[in-house]
């Protein structure tokens, strides 16, 4: 039920622009390690790093050739997207 709803979109958008508009983020990667601190409260180890910033860069991709989107508009929604991942996360909707 969180997955598709629309509190758990409109968070993720929310919380991405947050992460985004916050001094410290000057690349991909700064987002994604701030992204899972701030979402999941662990530090992402480097392959989830590198697996976070080439889903994002494959969903510009794919968003890039469906549609017209300039390229601010695709890495935005990418960062969404992550952060919509990170919502949906085991270890996010799990109290241990």
């Amino acid at each position: 039920a969180l997955e598709n709803s629309q509190f758990a979109s409109e968070l993720a958008s929310k919380i991405a622009s947050h992460i985004s508009a916050l001094p410290t983020i000057e690349s991909d990667e700064a987002f994604v390690r701030t992204a899972f601190h701030t979402v999941l409260s662990v530090d992402a180890n480097a392959q989830e790093v590198n697996v976070s910033i080439a889903a994002m860069r494959e969903f510009c991709s794919i968003a890039a050739e469906a549609d017209s989107a300039d390229s601010a508009d695709t890495a935005t929604r990418s960062r969404v997207m992550l952060i919509h991942t990170l919502i949906n996360h085991n270890d996010f909707v799990t109290i241990r």
